[in-house]
C-alpha cells in the first residue's frame, strides 16, 4: 500500500477512481438486494398468516370489510417496515381465498447511483370450508355414567357440537351422527326399513350361545333362545352372530357386511326390551348445516340417560355401521371421498361386563379389539393423503375402563385420553372439536 499511495506516474491512481464507482455501486446493489429480499421473505409470511386467518372467518360478503380485515391482519404479521404504498389484493373465490400484497422498496445506497425504487411482493392461497368430516360419537350411557358423569358428558358432547356448527360453512362440511349403547344398541327401526327396503336386515330370534342357529338346536344344548316379534319390537339390537372360533374371519358382529336374507348370521338379531338396551335410540349422520339439524343433534344429545352394562364392542361397531356407507345405515359417504374426513369417538367410563354371549370380561374384550383391529385396518383415504385412515378413531377412558384396550382402538397414541375426573370431559370434547374444526373444516 505504501508503494501504491506513493506512486508518482499516476496511472494507478486514475485507474483506482474510475474502478471505485462500480465497486461501490455494486456493493450498494448488494446491500439493497439483501434488504429487499429480507423484505419479500417477512411479505410472504405475513400474506401466508393472514391467508390463513381469512380462511377462519370468510365467507364475507362485505368486499371493503373483507379488505379491512384483511389489512389489519396483514399489517399486524408484517410488523415494523419501510415499504411504501403497501398494497393488498384478496380476491376470494369458491372454496379459497387468493391474495397478493406489494410495496414500494426505496433504495438505501445503491440510488446515488441512480437505480430506482421498485416494488416486491409475494402471493398466497388459502382453501376454505373444502374439508369435510363425518363425525360419530359412540356414548357409553350404562348405569354408571349416572350423576354427574351424564351431565358432564352431555356438555362435552354438545361443546363438540357446538364448535363444528360454527365452523361449518355449506351443508355437507359437517355430518354428525351418535351412538348411545349399554349391552345393546337401540334403532329407530322405522327409519333404518324405509333406507333398506327390500332387505331383511334383521331376524326375529337368537340364541345366547351363538353356535347353535335354531331354537331347537338352542334349547337342546341348554342355551336361550330370544324370540322378537314385530308388533312388539322397540329397536333394540344384539350383537350378531360368531362363529365358534373367536378368531374367525366371519364374525359379523366385529365386522362390517351387507345383511343379506340368503345368509342368517349377516343379519342384526333383535331383542326384547329390557334394562339392557339402551333409552335413546341412535341418531344417523345428520347434516349440522341443514334446517333442523343442528336441533336434531342437540335434541339427542339431551336425551340420553343411564342404566344398564357395559359392552364397549357395540359402541365401536355401530359406529363404524354409521360412518361406513352399507346397509343398514347409508348415509355415510365412501371412504375415497376427497376432503373427506371420517371420525369415531368412542367413550367409555368402565371395563367390559356383559355381552349376547359372555360377562366374562376377557372373552368381551377380545371381541372389543377385534372390531377396533378391523376399523384400523381399513384401507387409507388415498383420496386425499396416503397416510389418512379411513376413520381417525379417538377413545376416551373416563376414570375407569382396560386402558389397554382403549389404547388399542386409538388411531394412535395422540388420540387416547383418559380423564380421572368427569369435569375434565368437556374439556376434551372441545380440545378434539377444536382440532377437528382446525385441520378440516378451515385448511
Amino acid at each position: 500500500m505504501r508503494r501504491f499511495w506513493s506512486d508518482r506516474k499516476g496511472n494507478v491512481a486514475v485507474l483506482f477512481a474510475i474502478a471505485i464507482v462500480p465497486i461501490i455501486g455494486g456493493i450498494g446493489a448488494a446491500v439493497d438486494y439483501s434488504l429487499a429480499s429480507a423484505y419479500r421473505t417477512d411479505i410472504q409470511k405475513a400474506l401466508d398468516a393472514t391467508a390463513l386467518a381469512l380462511s377462519k372467518v370468510l365467507p364475507i360478503d362485505d368486499a371493503a370489510k373483507r379488505q379491512e380485515i384483511g389489512m389489519q391482519y396483514f399489517l399486524a404479521s408484517l410488523g415494523p417496515n419501510d415499504l411504501e404504498d403497501i398494497d393488498l389484493e384478496i380476491v376470494p373465490d369458491s372454496g379459497k381465498v387468493m391474495l397478493h400484497a406489494s410495496g414500494n422498496y426505496k433504495l438505501k445506497i445503491a440510488s446515488v447511483f441512480g437505480a430506482v425504487d421498485f416494488k416486491i411482493g409475494a402471493s398466497a392461497e388459502a382453501i376454505w370450508g373444502m374439508g369435510k368430516v363425518e363425525v360419530v360419537l359412540a356414548l357409553d350411557t350404562t348405569g354408571s355414567m349416572s350423576g354427574n358423569k351424564l351431565t358432564q358428558l352431555k356438555l362435552g358432547a354438545q361443546k363438540l357440537v357446538d364448535i363444528l356448527q360454527d365452523s361449518a360453512r355449506e351443508e355437507g362440511d359437517a355430518r354428525i351422527g351418535i351412538v348411545p349403547y349399554t349391552v345393546q344398541v337401540r334403532v329407530d327401526h322405522a327409519v333404518v326399513d324405509l333406507q333398506v327396503s327390500g332387505v331383511n336386515w334383521y331376524k326375529d330370534g337368537y340364541c345366547d350361545k351363538s353356535q347353535y342357529k335354531t331354537k331347537d338346536d338352542c334349547e337342546d344344548e341348554d342355551g336361550t333362545w330370544r324370540q322378537t316379534n314385530s308388533a312388539n319390537w322397540g329397536g333394540c339390537l344384539t350383537d350378531r352372530d360368531r362363529k365358534d372360533d373367536d378368531n374367525d374371519s366371519i364374525n359379523y358382529d366385529v365386522k362390517i357386511a351387507i345383511p343379506d336374507p340368503l345368509i342368517d348370521d349377516a343379519k342384526f338379531p333383535r331383542a326384547p326390551n329390557s334394562s339392557r338396551c339402551p333409552a335413546a335410540t341412535i341418531l344417523p349422520l345428520s347434516d349440522i348445516v341443514k334446517d333442523g339439524g343442528y336441533k336434531t343433534i342437540s335434541d339427542k344429545i339431551s336425551s340420553l340417560v343411564a342404566a344398564g352394562n357395559t359392552n364397549v364392542t357395540m359402541g365401536a361397531v355401530w359406529g363404524w355401521h354409521l360412518l361406513d356407507e352399507q346397509a343398514p345405515f347409508t348415509e355415510g359417504k365412501p371412504y375415497q371421498t376427497k376432503n373427506l374426513q371420517k371420525f369415531l369417538i368412542l367413550m367409555t367410563d368402565g371395563d367390559n361386563t356383559e355381552n349376547r354371549f359372555s360377562t366374562s370380561e376377557s372373552s368381551i374384550n377380545n371381541r372389543t379389539k377385534a372390531a377396533c383391529d378391523n376399523i384400523k385396518a381399513l384401507p387409507q383415504n388415498t383420496a386425499n393423503n396416503p397416510a389418512t385412515p379411513a376413520i381417525k378413531v379417538w377413545s376416551i377412558r373416563v376414570i375407569s375402563g382396560n386402558a389397554d384396550l382403549l389404547k388399542g382402538c386409538a388411531t394412535d397414541s395422540t388420540t387416547y385420553v383418559s380423564v380421572t375426573d368427569a369435569n375434565q370431559l368437556e374439556g376434551v370434547f372441545t380440545k378434539i372439536g377444536t382440532e377437528i374444526a382446525s385441520l378440516h373444516l378451515a385448511k
